[in-house]
């Protein structure tokens, strides 16, 4: 199920926002505090003042006071852990919105959610924060997996992964965008290029961009957001004309340039 702002307000900055985010992609919400303001706004974090939220069969707007029919509903991950990791250990962590939520079958969803995010039974005894970020990063997805959200929010999910992490969570992410609404707020180009289905970008609490991530190919994209370095190295490369193909995939890259290098 997808989410719908129908000229949505929210103090102090945001407007008259008409936004869609569809369901069975992932979506990056890039730019400027608006996107922290939007994933706010869906989880409940912050009010609507003005407008409609319709999210999860609910209309939220300035007369909502509880999201307690669709929160488990909801998945969020914080950029910071110490907002979220508050339990003895790992175990701990994964277990809590499992009892919270009166989920049955306690011991394999744990262990299930624990290897899903790169993590063994060893590491569920371990002190949350004593661990490295990228871990602490992981826990937090396990944990929010673990209640089977319909809609997940990464706030910065980049933020502090290790490279073999970072390829890790990708390609979880690409599995669970069949059955889930998938939203990243980053402004990490390198980080979502190649698992993103759309990216919007905010300027002054304005829609400046919303398309595919074709819109980095365009200059106008540049003046928002870092163009991600493969794209970079194809654009300086045809500059030199020797006429890569235009992709955001590194192993298709890789390939043309060594078909290029053949033909000469």
């Amino acid at each position: 199920m997808g989410i719908k702002f129908n000229n949505v307000s929210a103090n102090p900055d945001l407007k008259d926002l008409n936004l869609t985010i569809k369901e069975n992609e992932i979506t990056v919400l890039s730019g400027d505090v608006t996107k922290e303001i939007i994933a706010d706004l869906i989880i409940g974090f912050k009010r609507v003042t003005g407008g409609e939220i319709n999210l999860l069969g609910e209309k939220i707007n300035n007369k909502t006071t509880s999201f307690a029919n669709i929160q488990s509903k909801i998945g969020y991950v914080f950029l910071n852990p110490q907002d979220f990791l508050t339990n003895k250990n790992i175990k701990q962590e994964i277990l809590f919105g499992l009892k919270y939520y009166h989920f049955k079958d306690l011991d394999n969803r744990l262990l299930y959610y624990t290897n899903l995010v790169g993590l063994n039974e060893v590491d569920l005894n371990k002190k949350s924060l004593e661990v490295s970020l990228s871990d602490q990063k992981k826990i937090m997805l396990g944990a929010v997996l673990a209640i089977e959200p319909e809609i997940l929010i990464l706030n910065y999910i980049d933020h502090g992964l290790n490279i073999k992490d970072q390829k890790l969570i990708k390609g979880i992410l690409r599995d669970l965008k069949k059955d889930k609404t998938i939203i990243i707020v980053s402004n990490n180009t390198n980080f979502f290029l190649d698992i993103v289905d759309r990216i919007i970008v905010f300027h002054h609490h304005k829609t400046i961009l919303d398309g595919n991530k074709d819109m980095f190919y365009e200059k106008k994209m540049a003046k928002y957001l870092d163009v991600p370095n493969i794209i970079k190295f194809i654009k300086i490369a045809n500059s030199k004309n020797p006429k890569l193909m235009i992709t955001t995939d590194i192993k298709e890259l890789m390939k043309d340039i060594y078909r290029k290098v053949n033909e000469k």
